[in-house]
């Protein structure tokens, strides 16, 4: 996905297959953070959020995945646009050896982000691990969405949570602490220097 983004365009757009969760016989293919994680990157690519798994056996927490419309709002914003990898490199190496150590951790971590105006970004942040995880977005990564410094501060607000974080005055954004196999963090970033003025 990180490599084809740019072939994105309006009618024309990735599709990574569908969202994996419960099977007919209730049994989870993935757990439910993996679930969300995968909702949440779905989000940012742009990509068709199309379920597999039986309604009838998701969980609280699995239907409230699929149905927030906070980042239901993120895939369907900036029609043609893809989200795209900032940060981090092929995970692929770390999905194959889930549950051992052999890769180093910083291997197993990625950002993902898409413009969605000229003053709004999502982002985010993914731990494919063994163990819980820092991730942070620096300045370079943070240019790859065309956030410069005078776009800060920025406002923060997690999608998941639906908590609003403290104002992020410098050019990097962290999750701190994300959980291991699928700890992710999506955030919608908006410059406050835009809305302030």
């Amino acid at each position: 996905m990180a490599r084809v983004y740019q072939y994105a365009e309006l009618g024309y757009y990735s599709d990574p297959c569908l969202l994996v969760s419960v099977a007919n016989n209730g049994k989870h293919i993935v757990s439910p953070l993996q679930s969300r994680a995968q909702f949440s990157l779905w989000c940012v690519l742009s990509a068709p959020l199309l379920i597999s798994g039986s309604i009838a056996h998701m969980s609280t927490y699995t239907r409230d995945t699929y149905s927030n419309v906070r980042a239901i709002a993120i895939n369907q914003a900036t029609p043609g646009v893809q989200g795209q990898r900032i940060a981090g490199g092929d995970m692929a190496k770390c999905a194959a050896h889930a549950t051992s150590a052999v890769f180093g951790q910083s291997e197993c971590t990625s950002v993902w982000g898409k413009r969605i105006g000229p003053n709004k970004w999502a982002v985010m942040f993914f731990n494919a691990g063994v163990a819980a995880a820092n991730v942070s977005c620096d300045a370079i990564c943070l240019q790859k969405l065309l956030i410069a410094d005078e776009s800060l501060p920025l406002a923060a607000h997690d999608l998941w949570s639906d908590d609003h974080l403290p104002m992020i005055r410098e050019a990097r954004v962290s999750a701190v602490s994300l959980p291991p196999h699928g700890g992710h963090q999506l955030l919608l970033l908006t410059s406050a220097s835009v809305t302030s003025a």
